[in-house]
Order: C-alpha cells, then sequence, then structure tokens
C-alpha cells in the first residue's frame, strides 16, 4: 500500500474541493448527456496544475510523478468521469512528448499543454481493426519534400472535437509490420 504524504493528502482534498465546486454531479451528468466538454472544469484544473503533473517545471509542467497523476485520476473518475478519460490521454501525450520530443516541440507542444491551454487527442483505433495497429492499420503518413502527407481515417477519438492538436499514428510504408510512426499535427492543418 502506498502511503500519501501530508503534501499529497491536500492536494488531493483541494482537487477534491475544487471538482464539487466547479462540477457538481448534475452538472457532470448534464454535460455527458450533451456530449459537451467541460471547459469550466478544464481551466479549474488548469489553475490547480493538474495538466502539467509529471513534467517537470523547465518543460511548463507543475512537477510531480505518477503518484499525483493518480490521485487526480481517482478524483475525476469519482467525480467527473468524462474527465477522467481526458486527463488519462493528457498524461499519456505529455509523457510522450516529455520523453521524445525536440526541444522546439516542447515548447510548441508541451508547454502550452501542460499549462492547460491547449488540448490534444491521441489518434490510434480504426474502424478495421480498433486498436490491433500491427495488423489491421491502414492510415499512411508519406514524407516528400520535409513534409507529411497523411492518408487514412481514425474513428472513437477522446476529445477530438476540442483539441489543439493530435498525436496521430500511421505507417510510413506499405507492410504491415515495418512500422508505425506517431506524428504531431495541428488541428488546423
Amino acid at each position: 500500500m502506498i502511503r500519501l504524504t501530508d503534501e499529497q493528502v491536500m492536494f488531493e482534498d483541494s482537487l477534491v474541493k475544487a471538482i464539487g465546486r466547479t462540477s457538481p454531479l448534475e452538472k457532470v451528468q448534464a454535460l455527458d448527456a450533451a456530449k459537451t466538454f467541460d471547459a469550466d472544469l478544464h481551466a479549474t484544473l488548469a489553475e490547480l496544475g493538474v495538466w502539467g503533473l509529471g513534467v517537470d517545471e523547465q518543460s511548463g509542467g507543475s512537477g510531480g510523478g505518477n503518484t499525483e497523476q493518480i490521485i487526480a485520476l481517482r478524483a475525476l473518475g469519482n467525480m467527473a468521469t468524462s474527465m477522467a478519460v481526458f486527463c488519462v490521454v493528457q498524461f499519456m501525450v505529455t509523457r510522450l512528448l516529455k520523453d521524445n520530443a525536440n526541444d522546439e516541440q516542447k515548447k510548441t507542444f508541451l508547454e502550452p499543454l501542460a499549462a492547460g491551454r491547449t488540448k490534444a487527442s491521441f489518434c490510434l483505433t480504426e474502424a478495421a481493426g480498433g486498436t490491433d495497429i500491427l495488423r489491421a492499420m491502414k492510415t499512411r503518413a508519406v514524407k516528400r519534400d520535409g513534409m507529411y502527407r497523411i492518408t487514412g481515417s481514425k474513428m472513437w477519438i477522446s476529445g477530438a472535437s476540442t483539441s489543439d492538436f493530435y498525436v496521430v499514428l500511421a505507417r510510413p510504408s506499405e507492410g504491415k509490420t515495418e512500422g508505425v510512426s506517431m506524428l504531431l499535427v495541428p488541428a488546423a492543418a
């Protein structure tokens, strides 16, 4: 069993109270029924530094690590489940960027994402194969003249309509096992 520090207990308490104030159950249910994103809760979580958990301050994050992320996910999962799903994607994308992005990509994508100024989606699932990407992925990314042309389609993308950019998984070649690339795609592209 993991024992939380006093600071982590205070963080969880303040997070639970902020979620309850910003998005009480009736509001969460109404937004879920309308399939509408909770912008107020997103802003509140940005103020609390939730979107930057697991990202160091030099990269625009709020620090912390896996335990703080789990605390946030537990609070959201108990009170605002759709935002908890959004948060899982957020933590996945910030981790990918933190560990793999170059300096320019960190400045352009990671810093505003960790601050809660932008939103991202992870585009993996396709109609023909779900998440079985090695067998069924048809989306292609072909590089020409220093740019990628992406063809294909994705589905069931959490937050797609509100995202500022996407992490799109695509094949750089024809074969079924020659790899998959992840591309950062601005929503305006």
